[in-house]
């Protein structure tokens, strides 16, 4: 997931340096690779920075830092690749490592987003160009998808009718706009899905403008052999990379031992896909939670643990828990650090990510067991029950009119009722210290 101010720091300009001055020449994605990285890339238009190459002009690359103040990293020709097809308008330039452009985020695949998707263009358009204001210079523009052509791999988008330009001479207003992102929105979340290109006739006509899909930038990344962006939607099912550090949780159990081993290897990318896993805020990895070295180490960890207690050979979308008076209740995994958390994260933080942020985006039904998962270092209560969840979600409705702010409490879902939450940590923890039938009463105690 991306926000709005994500993006502005992601947005950056690129220059040509001439001598000791600097000139605008467009605009470019910042985007890092998510472990390990030596570079960070720049994604942009190949007629941004093709006159640059064949000159042998140095570029300048200026984005907002991580606090907002300006940044710049210097790229020679020899670290900018464009695509070999000299059609496609792509290409990327490589930069040295700096943590302050290191933004790691995975990318949407087009076809998820066409029909009239609603998207946002963020550059520096020409005509707004202020020497002595990088912020001021940065626009956006709206606008909706219109088609796509397999055979050029080009997607056409039509700007918004408010967004101002001038009809007499549409084209001007949107030099500099080229190289940048375009990403598509869904509620207040932000995906990247391809650059903005240009214009496709005369005066930008009918206000319809040309977007390269990112599968364009992913192409060139696998030419040069660079790091390449993976779309959202490409998970790792096999969580054979998680089973050294959690082999030993249960070192006393050989039988869950033995378990995990067949869990490791077995592929769950359709149950990690599904409404059985998900993330609330705060989340380093959002969308990308899959990505998640702690996500994995405990979905393992809590496979072979549901394995063991179920009567059911295979978990199955939906995923159930059975208690042992034979009542089938749905079952999550969400991973949040919670919301408005300091050095430790509560169940009260946690519940308020579910209210605020995970329940306008997707449901938890009523009458359900949550099992939660963070990284952060958790308070002494790692277990919510269903009286304390709805207590904490009034809470959260008295807080917000107690202070002056604005409850919509028809935003998103509805908040679910008798909701039991249970941190993975405990569930470890408890099961270490019992056989599986006192864990099992365990778990339904909880539950009530």
């Amino acid at each position: 997931m991306l926000t709005k101010d994500d993006i502005n720091r992601l947005t950056a300009r690129i220059e040509k340096r001439v001598d000791s001055a600097q000139y605008p020449i467009g605009s470019g994605v910042l985007w890092a690779p998510f472990e390990g990285g030596k570079y960070i890339y720049v994604f942009t238009a190949r007629h941004v920075v093709a006159k640059a190459v064949s000159s042998n002009n140095a570029l300048v690359v200026r984005f907002l830092g991580s606090e907002r103040q300006e940044v710049t990293l210097e790229v020679d020709v020899s670290n900018i690749a464009m695509h070999s097809n000299e059609t496609v308008d792509a290409a990327i330039l490589r930069c040295n490592f700096t943590a302050e452009a290191a933004h790691f985020y995975a990318v949407e695949d087009k076809s998820n987003y066409l029909n009239g998707a609603q998207v946002i263009t963020y550059g520096f358009p020409e005509g707004l160009y202020d020497p002595d204001s990088f912020v001021l210079s940065m626009q956006h523009m709206t606008g909706k998808l219109q088609n796509y052509d397999n055979a050029v791999k080009k997607i056409r988008y039509k700007i918004d009718s408010d967004t101002g330009l001038n009809n007499a001479d549409r084209n001007a207003e949107l030099v500099g706009y080229s190289g940048g992102g375009i990403y598509a929105i869904t509620q207040e979340h932000y995906r990247l899905i391809g650059i903005h290109s240009k214009a496709p006739g005369n005066n930008a006509a009918a206000s319809v403008l040309e977007c390269i899909p990112i599968e364009r930038i992913i192409e060139i990344c696998s030419e040069h052999n660079w790091d390449a962006p993976e779309y959202l939607s490409t998970v790792d099912g096999y969580l054979k990379d998680a089973l050294g550090v959690c082999y030993g949780e249960f070192n006393e159990r050989p039988d869950l031992q033995r378990d995990m081993i067949t869990v490791a290897d077995t592929n769950h990318a359709n149950l990690i896909q599904s409404d059985f896993c998900g993330y609330a805020l705060e989340c380093e990895y959002a969308e990308a939670f899959h990505r998640c070295e702690s996500f994995r180490e405990n979905l393992l960890l809590l496979i072979t643990i549901l394995k063991a207690v179920s009567a059911k050979p295979e978990l199955a979308e939906p995923v159930e828990y059975d208690t042992a008076s034979g009542k089938s209740l749905p079952l999550y995994y969400i991973c949040s650090e919670g919301m408005d958390a300091k050095r430790r994260v509560s169940k009260r933080n946690f519940v308020r990510a579910i209210k605020l942020d995970y329940s306008n985006r997707r449901r938890i039904k009523d009458d359900s067991l949550v099992v939660w998962n963070s990284k952060l270092q958790t308070d002494s209560e790692l277990v919510c029950t269903k009286e304390e969840f709805d207590n904490i979600i009034q809470d959260i409705s008295h807080s917000k009119y107690a202070s002056g702010e604005i409850f919509d409490i028809m935003k998103g879902q509805a908040p679910p009722k008798s909701v039991t939450i249970i941190h993975i940590d405990e569930l470890t923890k408890q099961l270490n210290g019992k056989d599986l039938d006192e864990f099992k009463t365990w778990i339904d105690n909880q539950i009530g």
